[in-house]
């Protein structure tokens, strides 16, 4: 461990928190959650970061601080590594956990910070101004700018278009259009196929890049899909449809069946495919499957930082819910019943 990674894992403000409880000896996650008032998912989100990065040991009961650790790890200097590229530090410095911290002063580092909020927006698809407004507020929750302003410097910048109320992000070479969901082949397959484990490895990879906010380690992607397998994603109890676009496997999401209802997970379309309607088409079609087993009732959790897959799905209909799960991950629980 070094200086710079224990810097980046005491960097979020509920984790300095729980470290700070376990310090002072809170032993396990009810007394972390006693000392410092936050709610159980918190704390058992931060003490999982914390163990992963090496600071705490033991388990509840026993959670512990490892001091030499620490110790040497401040007096470890930072290896030298390539060359930050720009915009990861222009992004790094203003967007955390998926929320803005700050807008530069300086035009050109502005609008990639704007360019990068304009990916909440699906491009081609019209929004109301209350629409955009929700997904901007978002954006603004941490208090680095208000999302009226926000807005305004989208519009600005043209990164969004405004007409009579009616917001879009325009797609690539002026084409004006909405997004067409054609084009795309589903089709319900087995998750250990060649080409479905790589569909499903680069889903994980970005989910933990996000989480962590730096590079995903290979050790860290293999860990992950063991905690939280896919192998029951398949009938009886699940499904996992990928789709196709122009002959390549370009995205995927799944369904578990519940008593009474469905749960949608892996939902994800690999990036250079972005953009062209599959998010709208995936939840088509795993909504059309659960109508035909009966189900009429679809559930997910999500995080907090991925907020495009939230507009995503209140876009199409899902409506927020108190928590029906204790997901470790689980900031946001969605439902939206079929009709």
């Amino acid at each position: 461990m070094t200086a710079q990674v224990l810097a980046g894992a005491l960097a979020d403000d509920v984790r300095r928190r729980v470290f700070a409880a376990i310090v002072l000896g809170g032993a396990d996650a009810t007394a972390v959650a006693d000392r410092t008032g936050l709610s159980a998912r918190q704390v058992l989100t931060a003490i999982r970061r914390l163990v992963d990065t090496g600071l705490v040991t033991g388990g509840d009961g026993d959670l512990r601080v490892d001091a030499d650790r620490v110790r040497r790890a401040a007096r470890t200097p930072a290896v030298p590594g390539p060359a930050e590229d720009p915009v990861d530090r222009v992004l790094r410095t203003f967007v955390r956990d998926g929320r803005l911290t700050g807008l530069p002063a300086q035009r050109g580092r502005r609008r990639v910070v704007l360019a990068h909020v304009a990916e909440s927006f699906e491009p081609g698809e019209r929004y109301p101004e209350r629409a955009v407004d929700e997904v901007l507020r978002r954006w603004c929750e941490r208090g680095g700018c208000d999302h009226v302003s926000l807005r305004r410097y989208l519009v600005d910048e043209q990164l969004l278009t405004r007409e009579q109320g009616v917001y879009w992000v325009p797609r690539p070479h002026g084409e004006d259009r909405r997004v067409d969901t054609t084009g795309w082949t589903m089709t319900a397959t087995h998750p250990d196929r060649p080409e479905v484990a790589a569909l499903l490895e680069a889903y994980y990879e970005e989910m933990v890049r996000r989480y962590h906010g730096r590079p995903a380690r290979p050790e860290e992607v293999a860990a992950a899909m063991a905690d939280d397998p896919s192998d029951d994603l398949v009938a009886p109890t699940g499904v996992l449809l990928v789709a196709y676009r122009d002959g390549d496997p370009a995205a995927c999401a799944g369904l578990r069946y519940r008593p009474g209802w469905a749960e949608l997970t892996r939902v994800y379309v690999r990036p250079e495919h972005r953009g062209h309607g599959g998010g709208a088409a995936l939840l088509a079609a795993v909504e059309e499957r659960a109508r035909s087993f009966g189900i009429n009732r679809i559930r997910l959790d999500t995080r907090s930082d991925l907020v495009e897959a939230r507009a995503l799905y209140a876009r199409h209909g899902y409506r927020e819910i108190p928590a029906f799960n204790d997901g470790v991950y689980a900031e946001h629980w969605f439902e939206k019943i079929l009709s």
